[in-house]
């Protein structure tokens, strides 16, 4: 064991976690969750792409600039891409029910 104290000159450095790959993880899945909330391409997938960033990336983001970055995408990508599904759904459910009403022969509800 060193027990040896530090020089008076010496100045100790403050011991941070060791880094690990959710940051990263973070940072990507959060950057995939917004591209995808934009586009509005498989914004399913990009609202659990938000949900694992945000899990990755809380674990991290105290100290960690990385982590902290994909964190805050991860929100915006999931509420974006949420909002994005939630918009394709009500759209569609609204056109399938005029298109039923107007075309289906037999009335609406057969």
């Amino acid at each position: 064991m060193d027990d040896r104290q530090p020089y008076s000159g010496q100045e100790q450095q403050p011991s941070y976690p060791k880094r690990d790959s959710s940051s990263l993880t973070a940072l990507i899945l959060g950057i995939l969750s917004l591209v995808c909330g934009i586009t509005g391409v498989a914004s399913l997938a990009g609202s659990i792409m938000g949900i694992i960033g945000i899990v990755q990336g809380n674990k991290n983001r105290k100290y960690d600039a990385e982590a902290k970055a994909g964190y805050i995408m991860s929100i915006i990508g999931l509420i974006l891409s949420s909002l994005v599904f939630i918009f394709f759904i009500a759209f569609f459910g609204i056109f399938t029910t005029m298109f039923r009403a107007t075309y289906w022969p037999f009335g609406m509800y057969c």
